[in-house]
């Protein structure tokens, strides 16, 4: 570029995840920074497609062998698209598995319901049974959000999760003693 003449950079921005990113550009010609190079920061935020802010999730954090027991989740569609088809599916923490307190009742071993259209701004509660394992100890599975393909970002703090974790601990059922007659 020739003194006085102007010229016009353009590049692509790939971010690394979603969030926050703060990008900051010079010119630097032979090896050195040219003078009044230095440029304004440019701040980069990085949403998902999809997101949604749980209003609430209510559950019982401990139960006994065997019961069954109702979770309720309140979701706030907070994206500026309308979810279409969303699911609320459960894995277990590898999130893989099948979660271990798939109910009967749910579409499938992993799929606990979905819901028609949500539009931004309108909130969605989702009321599902969990099946409590037969067996004493502590569970855990984690609960996801997509629209048809895509996933359903949940924000938390400054940034966003792909899905949020139940954990139950799970009691025995107490043994009722015999009475015991007094002579």
């Amino acid at each position: 570029v020739a003194p006085g003449e102007q010229a016009t950079f353009s590049f692509l921005l790939s971010a690394p995840h979603l969030g926050m990113f703060r990008e900051t550009t010079q010119l630097i010609a032979n090896g050195k920074k040219l003078s009044g190079s230095d440029y304004t920061p440019l701040i980069v935020s990085v949403k998902p497609a999809y997101e949604a802010e749980i209003v609430k999730l209510e559950y019982a954090s401990s139960a006994l062998v065997g019961w069954k027991t109702q979770a309720t989740l309140v979701i706030k569609n907070t994206s500026t698209r309308e979810w279409k088809k969303t699911t609320l599916s459960a894995f277990g923490v590898d999130g893989k598995s099948a979660s271990p307190f798939r109910d009967k009742k749910w579409k499938s071993a992993n799929v606990i319901q979905t819901l028609k259209t949500v539009k931004p701004g309108e909130t969605a509660t989702l009321t599902f049974k969990l099946a409590i394992p037969a067996k004493q100890g502590l569970y855990r599975h984690t609960l996801s959000l997509t629209n048809g393909a895509q996933k359903i970002y949940l924000t938390s703090g400054d940034g966003y999760v792909s899905g949020v974790d139940q954990e139950v601990r799970v009691d025995p059922v107490p043994v009722k003693k015999k009475a015991t007659a007094k002579k």
